[in-house]
């Protein structure tokens, strides 16, 4: 299953870039994604587990998470997710490609995914998936651009009670 999907997040390209790729607190602006933690943060590999309501089902999954690549200058990464749904009997696998498109402080997020499923899984929730993609991302992308600009509001304050440059500071 080939997904395509596009959001505009008021943020920095390098703001944006920095928030995506630090994997723990990016997950937690996927509803229903909890426990990611790094297996080997320097290898790009985590771990984490995934609730959802798809449709009439509600699936549990726990999975792995690999940056297989990045490019920091051209705001690109290739990840790939695999996880299984054991009581549900199936397993799924995708290949991520994000990129990062600047236009001032905005910033387009392009996420085109390759999906499979495997099992059971693969039959019933592939259709009902297509639809609840589009809800889930424009939740992720609101997650997203609140944290950023929660950061941006905490460091401003932190500059005010210390404007003192950071190399002037003993």
């Amino acid at each position: 299953m080939k997904l395509q999907h596009q959001v505009t997040i008021q943020a920095p390209v390098g703001d944006l870039w920095a928030f995506i790729m630090d994997v723990p607190r990016v997950a937690g602006c996927l509803p229903g994604v909890t426990g990611v933690e790094a297996v080997d943060a320097a290898a790009g590999h985590y771990r984490g587990k995934l609730t959802a309501a798809v449709g009439p089902f509600k699936l549990s999954a726990t999975g792995v998470l690999h940056i297989e690549a990045q490019d920091p200058a051209a705001h690109t990464a290739t990840l790939r997710a695999d996880a299984n749904a054991g009581r549900f009997g199936g397993a799924a696998r995708a290949s991520l490609h994000l990129s990062l498109t600047p236009a001032g402080n905005t910033t387009t997020l392009r996420i085109d995914t390759d999906a499979e499923f495997q099992g059971r899984l693969g039959g019933v929730i592939e259709p009902l998936l297509r639809k609840k993609t589009d809800a889930v991302l424009t939740a992720f992308a609101h997650k997203v651009q609140s944290r950023i600009e929660a950061d941006r509001r905490r460091d401003r304050k932190a500059q005010k009670a210390d404007p003192a440059p950071a190399e002037a500071r003993p």
